[in-house]
């Protein structure tokens, strides 16, 4: 994550305050900081679809493109029409990269070694099953929306799949907090 802040020290700092915001709301949920949350969020949200460019996240190689034509010469005549549904289809393909971005989304191996220290991954484990098992609605929301946005707009944007970094601080905070008995605290 420190990675964003020497490319843009804004969006780190956006970062940054959302994370706080999202800890606060996750120990002492209040209306104001739920507004501020929101708006924070917003413009994260907001920032993460600026610094992608759609076109190319849908347009395939030439390698690609290749390996299509490939796997389709290989289906027999009689079912070259279904070939062409698999592997040419614009719907089938576009289906087929929004899943590839969802299971890079999801994939916490493509976090840790890039953006997070891997000391830290399990605090994220803890952290993650301490959020889920206190079902703050709001958060999860935005969290749910966050993964549907990087599905949309893939994980490789101009400062990475950043709209998930405040989670994931969370996570590891959450994790950190109820280890050293942080949270009887807050």
């Amino acid at each position: 994550m420190l990675d964003i802040f020497s490319q843009n020290i804004f969006l780190g700092a956006l970062v940054f305050l959302t994370f706080v915001f999202l800890a606060i709301s996750f120990y002492r949920p209040k209306s104001f900081v739920n507004l501020v949350l929101i708006i924070l969020f917003t413009i994260i949200a907001i920032i993460q679809i600026k610094s992608v460019n759609l076109k190319e996240v849908y347009r395939f190689s030439a390698s690609e493109l290749d390996l299509q034509i490939q796997r389709m010469n290989i289906y027999p005549p009689k079912l070259a029409r279904f070939g062409y549904i698999l592997e040419r289809k614009k719907e089938i393909q576009v289906i087929k990269r929004v899943e590839k971005n969802f299971f890079d989304a999801v994939d916490v191996n493509l976090y840790f070694p890039n953006y997070f220290n891997f000391l830290t991954f399990p605090l994220f484990l803890y952290g993650g099953f301490l959020f889920i098992e206190k079902k703050n609605r709001l958060q999860i929301g935005f969290i749910n929306f966050s993964f549907l946005l990087i599905t949309i707009l893939g994980i490789h944007g101009k400062y990475g799949p950043f709209v998930l970094f405040p989670f994931i601080d969370l996570f590891i905070f959450i994790g950190l907090a109820k280890i050293l008995r942080f949270d009887r605290k807050i």
